[in-house]
């Protein structure tokens, strides 16, 4: 795939046993072809406590077309717990590869978590041993209602990358969007989060009806479509963006200059301080 599958709730919805996860992972793009279980041995799960917790364990997807492979593991449960999360994150930690585990116990809320290796600070003595931790990332999904943002995350998990490597990559950053997206918009620090969810919805302007300007436009797609295709022979006539412009309320006015923007944008009662460029 080279972009992102539009996945449903529907699709999230068919989360709901062992087969309806893999079926997922598959349609995003994932090899599924060699799917094995797995004993908690065989996975290095020594702590008696977590082995207890684990139902049932399988390998789901393998990606081995980059330096370090990348593999898909769906995890059952007795009950998914921030313990039983570190334990295999900790299990998991010396293994060769990259990690994405599907954690559930009901399958009505499943936690998709990326382990992520990272090398600690130099240590303050030469002496002390260097050990790798492991920071396992969640989005934790409702299967029968997933939120806007947890969707737009699992769209990204798409495999469209050249390898494994690279897939894992772009993992990465899809829970770093995770961590800072809020429904309506992605926000990385550009404004503050309670201006946008609670301040800006009051003033008057996001309380306007759009149904005047979206009847205005669908009255002019006649026009603009007759004049795109006559520009050469009407080169008087209004370009189609400023009718458009002046459809959602703006008095476009076209700047000059190479450093200059193509329009200022003013609003009707506001003629000397554009809005917009």
């Amino acid at each position: 795939m080279t972009e992102d599958r539009n996945i449903s709730v529907a699709d999230v919805q068919t989360l709901a046993t062992q087969d309806g996860v893999v079926a997922f992972f598959a349609a995003l793009g994932y090899r599924t072809d060699s799917r094995q279980a797995q004993s908690v041995s065989a996975m290095g799960i020594t702590a008696a406590s977590l082995s207890r917790q684990i139902k049932h364990i399988e390998r789901i997807a393998v990606q081995d077309d980059g330096a370090e492979p990348l593999d898909t593991y769906l995890v059952e449960l007795m009950s998914v717990t921030v313990a039983a999360t570190q334990g295999l994150a900790s299990a998991l930690r010396n293994r060769a590869g990259n990690y994405l585990l599907v954690l559930t116990d009901d399958y009505e809320r499943l936690d998709f978590v990326l382990l992520q290796r990272s090398l600690p600070k130099t240590p303050t003595s030469p002496m002390a041993a260097r050990h790798v931790s492991v920071r396992p990332r969640i989005l934790t999904v409702n299967r029968r209602n997933p939120s806007q943002v947890q969707m737009r995350v699992l769209r990204r998990f798409t495999y469209t990358e050249l390898d494994s490597d690279a897939q894992y990559d772009k993992l990465l950053s899809a829970y770093a969007v995770a961590e800072w997206s809020e429904p309506l918009f992605n926000n990385r620090a550009l404004f503050s989060d309670y201006y946008l969810n609670e301040r800006l919805p009051e003033l008057a302007e996001w309380k306007e009806r759009p149904e005047k300007a979206y009847h205005c436009l669908r009255e002019l797609l006649p026009q603009l479509r007759q004049q795109t295709s006559n520009m050469g022979d009407s080169a008087s006539a209004c370009p189609p963006v400023e009718l458009v412009l002046e459809a959602l309320g703006f008095k476009a006015v076209r700047a000059g200059g190479r450093d200059e923007p193509d329009y200022r944008l003013y609003a009707p009662d506001n003629p000397e301080t554009p809005g917009a460029v």
